[in-house]
């Protein structure tokens, strides 16, 4: 291949090679680790046994009430959904699989229940430290904040 007046000699395997990984290594390095928002972070979490359907029931009903007096509300997977997920791996067997969120459109997820293959029946209540910002008072709690 004639450049400009210099002959560079064809590419071969270990050039191709030598420069994939080179871009490769380029990419890796202008990659960094992305910050979380605070909202996110883990503030408590609860180990809840939850061995037979009626006690999972019984306990989306509570989450699903208190949920509610908050303004928020409980999207849980159907068994039918978690037969399927398992179905497809051991790995992803559940018994439960819930989430609690804020706004009408899941604008902020606030905590989720869970258990996993190797803990079922045993069900992992976990919050989220939120972003209360904008959450409107809620006279059914005797909220007295302002919204500032």
């Amino acid at each position: 291949m004639l450049f400009h007046g210099i002959q560079k000699p064809p590419m071969n395997g270990a050039s191709m090679y030598r420069l994939a990984l080179a871009t490769i290594c380029a990419v890796i390095v202008g990659c960094g680790v992305a910050s979380q928002p605070e909202s996110i972070k883990t503030v408590a979490a609860f180990e809840v046994p939850l061995q037979s359907k009626a006690d999972r029931e019984e306990f989306l009903s509570v989450l699903r009430a208190a949920a509610e007096v908050e303004g928020m509300h409980v999207d849980a997977e159907s068994d039918t959904d978690l037969g399927s997920e398992g179905a497809v791996s051991p790995n992803f067997k559940m018994t439960m699989k819930a989430a609690v969120w804020r706004g009408s459109t899941d604008d902020e997820a606030v905590a989720s229940a869970m258990d996993q293959f190797d803990h079922l029946g045993q069900v992992w209540l976990v919050f989220s430290r939120g972003d209360s910002r904008g959450v409107p008072n809620n006279p059914a709690r005797g909220d007295r904040r302002s919204n500032q």
